[in-house]
């Protein structure tokens, strides 16, 4: 095929070559791969063992408009220490005509280790006219191609798809998430549902308002996704978040909620001749969305166009789950010593926790987006990268500048076991076509202070978060029998180590970084504890053990332990849930002893009383009380028989006397029918709950008759025992379930 041969023509060996001249920080090396043609990374993920899976694509420059072209997509797994396992470039001839140009827009790790990749495929030169939307998947040991698929509406050859993230739901299935069109004033929302052999489910165009909107990112919880977009609102580019469960088709899909976010953040332009003139950033671009512990995170820039602006700036929005309680953080880039420049050309962030983020910047003097612009612009353009160590606070910790030879950018990150990882493109040559090639950097988290970063929150966001209106505009037509042949091909690199000192292994707190793994807590064993290890915490969160990722105990801030509880109350807090028999509480082989015997009140704390049972040899003690208590006994036993076969659904009744209950279940009024076979003294139809709470008592007069009976609202939905008493004795008994409204 065509690109296969001028892959073969122009690739004469791909080097990485470490870029410090003289490091000597041993815990951070930044890498470049690249050969004879242009390179750029746009997506990293890292895997347990310290590899790197990069995505990105390979290119030609045209000379008469400086974009790529002949891209084709790449793959690449790069070791811990920069030696590359394997590496992929793939593109596509659409039914034997050229082949376009073919980009890697984000990529997972599904749950069993395989790679999906979505991007787009070229239909046409220009790389956003034409496409379709692609998705690939790979096995990880070798990158060898398993499935891949294609979303193309036929309703126009000049539409255009593509796909700018995916997410894996707990089912396997696959939301890959995008653009239809990308004609002014009609392009709309795109999301694909794939099989996790990646045959598609259904694909579906939608809305979010009368202009532009762009699905730009998601992420997967349970079998729903968070997704993130910008549409044409009010004031240029607003920001829309929604939650989306997916159906068996595009009609029983659910959108479960969905906000609109509107930002505006002021800056000062200083004029040639010193004026000053203070314009707002309030055309929001918001780029990619995470998933915290409790919150959503999502990460953007801001400009005052449709286009490049007067200025860019990268923001950082927080809200809960719900997309709710928005807070904004703006990342000014630059040395605080100097103007904070106007152009955050290319951003990155990957957030650690809810309130801990690392955070990526390339302020520049002119706009660059190195997917339309293949190479860089002139000037010099380094790269911020910074450790926010609290969000809430707006506390800056560790801080990077990276000057290296040329222009960087950083277009993704990925943290993992104290080590940051980073992906972009460099070149050597600013004012050169050709020489773009492949960033790849790492960093432990104590990255050297240059003083880079600053964080601002003069910024304004509407009072009200506003509810979005979605509609589903309806299914892309995909044309049977459409196929884009894809072509894979493998190539022997060489990896060379200039300077400085590889990273092999994961750092670690308790020791060097060429400690061995006895500094970890190990799942097979540990032999070197002492007096000053120990399984816990240094801060004020909880210790929770799981299986099946089910909470199972939990040791809270207090010193609290809870089993089966979230929230213990007391030193130890067991919740034997469910209350059915036999008990969720149990003990075996106790010794025979003497002592007091210990009682439960009816919120479950046990106590000791001062009754004493037994003696140390395990006999009882004899006399009249014990018989007392014995006949005590017995008269119990005899009504919980009654309480238990009401219990088991079973009304009871003897010598003439009946009961039972109508409707049952109820809501909450039922009639109780009796009858008394004998003269009696006092009667009285009693309502308690499972633990013998009385609910209610209603006094009975006659030998037979009706009774309506009227639960408080109070109540909750559970099941009642219905108890008629003659005499202090229980004759009949009803299980009565409550089913509140």
């Amino acid at each position: 095929m065509e690109k296969r041969t001028l892959w073969q023509k122009c690739l004469l060996s791909i080097t990485i070559v470490l870029l410090c001249c003289a490091c000597s920080y041993a815990q951070m090396a930044h890498y470049r791969i690249g050969s004879k043609r242009n390179e750029i990374a746009t997506v990293i993920k890292t895997l347990s063992d310290g590899s790197s899976i990069i995505g990105g694509y390979i290119y030609d420059i045209d000379p008469a408009t400086q974009n790529p072209s002949n891209a084709d997509m790449l793959l690449l797994h790069v070791a811990i220490d920069g030696t590359i396992k394997w590496q992929k470039q793939f593109g596509t001839n659409n039914n034997g005509t050229a082949s376009g140009n073919d980009f890697v827009k984000d990529l997972i790790i599904t749950k069993n280790g395989d790679i999906v990749v979505v991007g787009i495929v070229g239909r046409a030169g220009d790389p956003y006219t034409n496409n379709t939307a692609a998705i690939y998947r790979f096995d990880s040991a070798h990158g060898n191609l398993i499935a891949a698929n294609f979303v193309r509406d036929s309703h126009t050859n000049a539409a255009g798809e593509v796909f700018n993230s995916v997410a894996e739901l707990d089912n396997g299935n696959l939301v890959a998430v995008g653009a239809h069109d990308f004609t002014p004033s009609i392009v709309d929302c795109m999301l694909s549902v794939f099989t996790s052999s990646l045959g598609l489910v259904y694909t579906e165009q939608r809305s979010l308002c009368t202009g532009s909107d762009v699905f730009t990112s998601v992420v997967a919880h349970g079998n729903s996704v968070d997704i993130l977009g910008y549409y044409q609102g009010a004031t240029l580019y607003d920001i829309a978040l929604l939650d989306y469960t997916p159906g068996t088709s595009s009609s029983t899909s659910v959108v479960n909620w969905i906000y609109n976010y509107d930002v505006s953040y002021p800056v000062t332009i200083t004029s040639a001749d010193g004026s000053k003139t203070v314009i707002n950033l309030n055309s929001d671009w918001p780029l990619k969305v995470f998933l915290t512990t409790d919150n959503l995170v999502v990460s953007g820039v801001l400009n005052d166009s449709y286009t490049a602006g007067s200025a860019i700036h990268h923001f950082i929005m927080r809200t809960n789950k719900l997309g709710l309680s928005p807070q904004i953080r703006v990342i000014n880039d630059a040395p605080a010593s100097t103007t904070p420049a106007l152009y955050s050309n290319t951003e990155a962030m990957f957030p650690l926790g809810d309130d801990d983020m690392f955070t990526a910047q390339v302020p520049g003097a002119a706009p660059y987006d190195p997917s339309i612009t293949g190479s860089f612009p002139a000037g010099t353009m380094q790269p911020f990268v910074s450790r926010i160590t609290s969000y809430n606070t707006e506390t800056v910790g560790a801080k990077e500048a990276f000057h290296l030879p040329g222009n960087e950018s950083i277009l993704d990150m990925y943290a993992y076991r104290k080590l940051v990882f980073m992906a972009g493109n460099i070149a050597d040559d600013p004012a050169g076509y050709g020489g773009n090639d492949i960033y790849f950097g790492q960093s432990d988290y104590s990255l050297k202070d240059s003083n880079s970063c600053r964080i601002d929150t003069t910024i304004v966001v509407d009072s009200t978060v506003t509810v979005a209106n979605i509609q589903t505009v309806g299914n892309l037509v995909i044309p049977n029998g459409f196929h884009v042949d894809t072509f894979l091909n493998n190539a022997a690199l060489i990896d060379t180590l200039m300077c400085g000192t590889k990273i092999t292994k994961f750092p670690d707190s308790c020791c060097c970084m060429n400690c061995d793994m006895q500094c970890y807590w190990r799942t097979t064993g540990n032999n070197t504890i002492t007096s000053s290890n120990f399984l816990g915490t240094t801060n004020s969160a909880d210790l929770i053990v799981k299986t099946t990722n089910t909470e199972r105990a939990r040791f809270d801030q207090n010193g609290n332990t809870g089993i089966n509880t979230s929230t213990p109350q007391a030193i130890l807090d067991v919740n034997c849930a469910p209350t059915s028999w036999p008990s969720g509480l149990r003990f075996e082989n106790l010794p025979a002893g003497a002592g007091n015997i210990l009682v439960i009140d009816k919120s479950g704390y046990v106590y000791v009383s001062d009754v004493q049972a037994g003696t140390a040899g395990g006999t009882t003690t004899s006399g009249s009380s014990m018989q007392s208590q014995i006949n005590d006994l017995k008269q119990q036993i005899a009504q919980l028989q009654q309480q238990l076969n009401a219990a088991t659904g079973n009304g009871t009744a003897n010598s003439g006397n009946s009961l039972s209950v109508s409707p049952n279940p109820t809501s909450g009024q039922f009639n109780a029918y009796y009858s008394i076979g004998k003269s009696f003294q006092t009667a009285a139809i009693r309502v308690s709950d499972n633990t013998g709470n009385i609910v209610l008592t209603t006094p009975v007069t006659n030998n037979n008759g009706v009774l309506l009976i009227s639960i408080p609202p109070t109540i909750a939905s559970t099941q009642l025992i219905c108890t008629l008493y003659v005499d202090g004795t229980i004759v009949a008994s009803q299980k009565v379930v409550l089913l509140n409204k």
